[in-house]
């Protein structure tokens, strides 16, 4: 067996593999990157930092790397939100408010093509001196009796590192090589994502608007593209199966941002939203982080501020606690903590997200009449939404958030709850909710959730 002096193994050269290496080169340390696929191949997903994000892209010393590779600023959230009584259409706009020059008020998102980050990522960490093996992966895993961990490569080297850090993704086998428990936490909608040229999208605009069948959002890069996403519920999965670009052109063609001539530029990928998450994500000295450790709903875009923000934690853990293993130890589970705690509030606003937009049924139509209603004169009501998707508000998310933002909670009410200090007790039922088997999770979300919102009606 061999081993290094301050080594830290990851498995996974994805943007939160990628990252953590770049903080842990950046701190002193000597980490290992692993990646089964050699070189990068472009890919629909992660495209989009909400602000959230791109401070953590920031703090990571990354952000200008971002920008000159391609990024695009965006500054404004759009919400094309119809009716449900007369079906007309109004569009709000909220901005992210903030100076784009000040590294404290970094309120604005940023737009990527996926292989431009994996791409400039790379670059970074091996300007930096960081080591990539490609088309190497973990081919055995173990942990001695003091559980630390021992990995053997598949090029046959095996090691013995300070840490090792699990970063391969939903469908990674390292977890499975640890004896880490997977909870399926299934959603019941799909996505279907490609390129269009032509569309009536401004320059740093990230717009969003319900569907015959779901939801779409769209925002542009720097040379004329969009990137348009369509959610949709899996009832209308064969419809979308039989014909991708036809589904996906109807599903956008009477939005105000459509334009005769539009048209697919770019391959169209369909992909189930099904969410896992690992009921332990820390072994002795080892951490999963990133898919690896949960996935999120894509709705509602946290996935690479998740993974950005816990490759900060770990590499910071690891910088404070590295000369003694029982300490890291109880570091990694303090990141694991403190991980799961905004893995399960964006979760929450994923939900609530697919409650407004894509639910069908009559009694939910009418809580989306009342929101409708209070988002054409509650800016103070747009903003606070802004802030939780975006992730630059940081208070607790709690259960009659839901039916505030749906409208038939009324500001005065919520603030006495909060008042009242209950979000967390809120919070632990909806914790044990979100989390449990699922066998439990539809008939829990269901009867608790929604059957708490429409006895606000």
């Amino acid at each position: 067996m061999s081993t290094a002096k301050n080594q830290v193994l990851i498995c996974g050269a994805g943007v939160g593999g990628l990252a953590l290496g770049i903080r842990l080169r950046r701190l002193g340390f000597h980490p290992l990157i692993v990646e089964r696929q050699i070189g990068v191949r472009p890919q629909i997903k992660g495209e989009y930092f909400q602000p959230a994000g791109v401070k953590a892209l920031n703090q990571l010393g990354l952000l200008d790397a971002i920008l000159q590779a391609g990024g695009v600023k965006i500054d404004t959230l759009s919400h094309g939100f119809k009716s449900p009584v007369t079906g007309t259409l109004n569009r709000f706009e909220s901005h992210f408010e903030g100076d784009f020059e000040s590294s404290w008020e970094l309120k604005f998102g940023v737009a990527i093509l996926h292989e431009d980050i994996l791409h400039t990522l790379r670059k970074v960490y091996q300007d930096l001196g960081g080591e990539l093996r490609e088309g190497v992966y973990v081919a055995k895993m173990g942990f001695g009796s003091d559980e630390q961990p021992f990995v053997q490569l598949s090029s046959g080297e095996t090691l013995l590192p300070l840490a090792f850090i699990g970063g391969d993704g939903r469908h990674g086998v390292t977890r499975k090589q640890a004896g880490l428990e997977v909870l399926d936490l299934p959603c019941e909608r799909s996505m279907m994502a490609t390129l269009i040229q032509g569309l009536n999208l401004r320059m740093g605009e990230f717009y969003t608007e319900e569907t015959p069948a779901g939801v779409f959002y769209a925002f542009q890069y720097a040379s004329g593209l969009a990137r348009v996403y369509v959610c949709f519920n899996n009832e209308d999965l064969t419809r979308a199966n039989a014909n991708k670009e036809s589904f996906l052109m109807s599903e956008i063609k009477d939005s105000p941002i459509y334009a005769s001539g539009a048209h697919v530029h770019g391959p169209i990928m369909l992909m189930p939203t099904a969410d896992c998450m690992l009921k332990e994500s820390v072994r002795g000295s080892a951490i999963w982080f990133g898919d690896a450790a949960g996935t999120l709903d894509p709705l509602g875009g946290h996935g690479m501020t998740m993974a950005l923000t816990d490759a900060i934690r770990i590499a910071d853990a690891i910088a404070q606690h590295h000369e003694s293993r029982p300490d890291l130890r109880a570091a990694f589970a303090e990141v694991a903590r403190a991980s799961k705690s905004d893995y399960l509030r964006y979760r929450f606003l994923s939900q609530w997200l697919g409650t407004l937009f894509m639910a069908k049924k009559k009694r939910i139509r009418i809580m989306k009449w009342h929101a409708f209603r209070r988002y054409s004169h509650d800016v103070t009501l747009r903003k606070r939404l802004l802030g939780f998707f975006s992730g630059t508000e940081q208070g607790d998310f709690a259960v009659y958030d839901l039916p505030y933002f749906l409208g038939v909670l009324p500001t005065e009410l919520r603030a006495g709850f909060e008042n009242l200090r209950l979000s967390h007790v809120f919070s632990k039922a909806q914790n044990r909710l979100l989390t449990s088997p699922i066998s439990l999770y539809k008939h829990e979300l269901k009867k608790k959730t929604l059957g708490f919102v429409q006895r606000m009606i």
